[in-house]
């Protein structure tokens, strides 16, 4: 639990009461010596008590916790940092971008020449010598800042940091660059740290292996598949930093490695997978909102220029139709302040079928013998068929005027 500070108005008012009782009969005014001297050390005390509270917090991991305690725990618990040490992943650089570049026959770009991205902060450099033949050459080339910032798409165009003679100034990107990853976020390493310490390593559980796939550089989720072609088997599938296609890893190399190190007498294989696309597909989506969900504080769009939330469903959306008319109470709606009664206007406890043809209503029965429901409660059944149904007048206001001298004497009398 975190310590929680007084207020230096409550820590300078117990000072005062501390000199009250020592010293009686002082003065305790506020300027006076005593409660200039309680305001100075409620100051000082509250600014170790801040100290306090900050260490609090990282006393156990949360999402309150400085980066620093989250990097210490990271390395206390064994969390992989990408590669062979402990703590929070480091910033991984893109690679395996390939433009093209125009200029002067025989012109040459050495290694290592440096670009810079639209951004005008992230650099990259090439990584073999090339020579401009027939007006163009290829490069190859993989970024030097670290970060998901150097994942370019196609077809983003490169300038040289410094110009190269007998070359132009744009370098036009035909291959994708991809597996640069920003240092893990505060967020993502608290998740590593609580999946660890709710889920100790065990005999290479399922749990086991997505922690081991997941502390690889590179790797942003791993998904595991337990007993998929039997006991002491499973495949972990996982992706990397990025969006849509680039999230697929190049290689499954690495993981596999760990895979294989990690494997105990008892696996009989373990493989580790990248996910696989068969083209675009296109999904079609049917969504029926529920008029009995009551869920507070989730907004949906009931209809054009209005909202709601799930626990007013009932109160703001339409009768759902058509829909199948079943005894029972699956069939009915409630009427609400929004969707009145159709017999008598009211707005509380008669009941529509789904198709808007029969009510159910508890006030109006036009002649017809009431009926009793499981609750006790007289209703009336009204079948409207497909003709539309036209609401009873209104009852007549009462009336205001006032009774005549013999109306008066006679009813005295």
């Amino acid at each position: 639990m975190a310590f929680t500070p007084d207020t230096p108005a409550a820590l300078e008012q117990d000072q005062i009461a501390a000199y009250g009782t020592r010293f009686t009969g002082r003065d305790l005014h506020t300027e006076s010596f005593l409660g200039k001297l309680s305001r100075a050390e409620a100051q000082g005390l509250w600014a170790a008590q801040q100290k306090l509270y900050r260490i609090s917090l990282d006393a156990i991991p949360n999402s309150s916790s400085t980066y620093d305690a989250l990097a210490a725990w990271a390395v206390a618990v064994g969390l992989s940092d990408g590669s062979t040490s402990y703590g929070p992943k480091a910033a991984t650089i893109a690679t395996g971008g390939i433009g093209t570049v125009t200029g002067s026959n025989g012109s040459a770009i050495p290694n290592g020449t440096q670009m810079v991205a639209p951004d005008g902060v992230t650099l990259f450099a090439t990584t073999a010598l090339q020579t401009i033949a027939g007006g163009a050459a290829t490069l190859t080339f993989n970024a030097v800042t670290p970060g998901a910032a150097g994942n370019l798409t196609v077809p983003t165009t490169l300038t040289f940091t410094s110009g190269v003679p007998g070359v132009t100034n744009a370098i036009t990107l035909t291959n994708p660059l991809s597996g640069g990853a920003d240092k893990e976020s505060a967020p993502a390493l608290l998740a590593r740290l609580l999946l660890r310490l709710q889920n100790p390593p065990k005999a290479i559980t399922a749990s086991d292996l997505r922690q081991l796939v997941q502390g690889l550089t590179g790797v942003d989720r791993a998904y595991v598949y337990p007993r998929r072609y039997g006991t002491g088997t499973a495949d972990v599938v996982f992706t990397q930093a990025g969006t849509g296609s680039g999230r697929i890893p190049g290689s499954t190399t690495a993981a596999q490695a760990a895979l294989d190190a990690a494997r105990n007498v008892g696996c009989e294989q373990l493989r580790a997978l990248v996910p696989t696309t068969s083209g675009s597909h296109d999904l079609q989506v049917r969504a029926v909102p529920a008029v009995r969900v009551h869920v507070e504080g989730v907004e949906l769009r009931a209809a054009p220029g209005r909202r709601c939330s799930v626990g007013r469903m009932k109160d703001d959306l339409p009768y759902q139709g058509p829909a199948t008319f079943s005894r029972g109470g699956r069939g009915w709606a409630d009427v609400s302040p929004l969707r009145r009664c159709p017999v008598c206007d009211g707005s509380s406890w008669c009941q529509v079928a789904r198709d808007g043809l029969t009510v159910l209503c508890k006030r109006i029965g036009n002649g017809a013998r009431p009926k009793v429901n499981g609750a006790g409660v007289d209703y009336y059944v009204h079948h409207h068929g497909a003709r539309a149904w036209t609401p009873p007048p209104a009852a007549p206001l009462p009336t205001t005027a006032r009774a005549s001298a013999l109306d008066s004497r006679s009813m005295m009398n």
